[in-house]
């Protein structure tokens, strides 16, 4: 437990991801549709986590 809490203190905000309204619903499309590559996957969702981050 005290790994991961030490883990999450070390990860710092890089970058603002701040999407649109049309870019969130197509990456949302891509995502649950399935159908694209994984690596596109991963990183469709990671976009969409960190715009809800912020």
């Amino acid at each position: 437990m005290e790994d991961r809490k030490f883990k999450e203190e070390i990860m710092e905000k890089r970058y603002r991801v701040t999407l649109t309204d049309e870019e969130r619903a197509e990456l949302s499309s891509m995502v649950s549709k399935g159908k694209s590559n994984a690596r596109k996957l991963v990183r469709a969702r990671i976009l969409l986590l960190a715009d809800q981050a912020s």
